[in-house]
């Protein structure tokens, strides 16, 4: 089966985190998958060494590309492989075009909201149309959905009216794609795929804690967070570093976007040497930096993600219902941030400094990860269901 996943990228740790952990769940629950992205996403190395073949076909992912060159290429694709592989060194190769795809799983993590504006769901829709033509199948696995403005709804209702399954990660954005959807029973609700998605530890020792920013706490936030944003960071260090002895590794999640922000935190540090920058690329390593820390200060949803899923307490600063919604469902909405003030960050911190609320907080933690691997293998079920495909995996295990 020929499979094309869209909607992730290299430029954001998170969504590079998502191609990776689609790669390791589409192949052990589709053993005859065949993984393609476009060559338009990174280098066909990069691309490779995450385990996909290339599609050659020039597809711009549906977030960043104008509509109007979204649709060109779709109505050109041989016009457009000529100009990219002239003018931006884009390579082409194999036999793959975009009609020979069975299905695609789109791992967009957060884009189809009145937030990111109109131009992704125009896309969105136009890919549909165009892949409807050759019976492709079209899944969104799970992603945050919504708020949609009236503008948006008649759009990205046909998309879910075109697709064939549309998992919500989070129960608000279930709730948002029901609201407009006719059809209900392709809706389903299973948490987000990083979460399932384990990276062994090479540090057991947990003598640091992480801190990760997010530019969108500046500019999604609203007036409050962009005011005092850099303040509650610089408070959460300096609480760390006067009730603690643990070490703080400030983390770029994001390859361009918080860089400034990290940078900043570092000038403001550079004479204690227990607050430093760590410069990793590889986001399945940044998650395992974020499983050993004793704590972790985040603002990158994947960042969070990674921190909860692999059971370390985790506060978190929040622009978006994802965030809150992820907090409650691990049952430690205390430590979700929707305010600079509420709660304190200082207060939150030296409570989880206390090693016996941190123990306890790990457990909560541990037993809801328990009880969302097992909503995944559910959320697999449904795909196959979807698909009238068998469960290989059930079957292996019954051999």
């Amino acid at each position: 089966m020929k499979i094309l996943v869209v909607g992730g990228e290299f430029y954001n740790r998170g969504a590079e985190l998502m191609i990776h952990a689609a790669h390791e769940q589409i192949t052990r629950h589709i053993p005859d998958a065949e993984l393609y992205l476009s060559p338009l996403l990174a280098s066909s190395e990069k691309i490779k060494a995450a385990g996909y073949d290339i599609i050659n076909f020039p597809l711009f992912h549906v977030a960043f590309s104008p509509q109007r060159q979204f649709d060109l290429t779709l109505l050109f694709p041989k016009l457009a492989r000529q100009y990219l592989s002239f003018r931006k060194d884009t390579v082409f190769s194999g036999n793959t075009k975009l009609s020979d795809i069975d299905l695609i799983f789109d791992i967009s993590g957060y884009v189809f909201a009145k937030k990111w504006g109109m131009n992704p769901t125009r896309n969105l829709l136009s890919l549909l149309k165009e892949v409807k033509k050759n019976s492709t199948k079209y899944i969104f696995l799970p992603q945050a959905f919504g708020p949609f403005s009236e503008q948006q709804i008649p759009l990205i209702k046909e998309c879910f009216m075109l697709s064939d399954l549309v998992i919500a990660r989070e129960n608000k954005s279930y709730q948002n794609v029901l609201k407009i959807v006719s059809d209900k029973n392709k809706i389903k609700l299973y948490p987000d795929i990083t979460l399932s998605y384990k990276s062994e530890l090479t540090n057991t020792d947990r003598d640091y804690c992480c801190v990760v920013p997010n530019v969108r706490m500046l500019d999604k936030a609203g007036e409050e967070w962009h005011k005092h944003y850099e303040n509650v960071l610089i408070k959460a260090i300096d609480c760390l570093l006067h009730n603690s002895s643990y070490d703080i590794k400030l983390l770029n999640h994001s390859a361009q976007g918080d860089i400034e922000l990290v940078n900043k935190l570092v000038s403001v540090y550079k004479d204690n040497p227990r607050v430093f920058k760590v410069n990793e690329d590889n986001p399945k390593k940044l998650k395992k930096i974020i499983a050993g820390a004793y704590l972790n200060v985040a603002s990158r949803f994947h960042a969070i993600a990674s921190s909860l899923s692999s059971s370390a307490p985790c506060i978190m600063t929040s622009w978006s219902h994802k965030y809150q919604e992820l907090a409650k469902e691990y049952e430690v909405s205390r430590y979700c941030m929707v305010t600079p003030t509420q709660p304190e960050i200082t207060t939150l911190i030296k409570e989880l400094l206390i090693p016996q609320e941190n123990d306890e907080v790990r457990e909560k933690i541990q037993t809801v990860n328990s009880r969302i691997k097992g909503k995944n293998e559910d959320m697999w079920d449904t795909i196959r269901d979807t698909l009238a495909i068998k469960n290989h995996c059930a079957q292996k295990a019954m051999e």
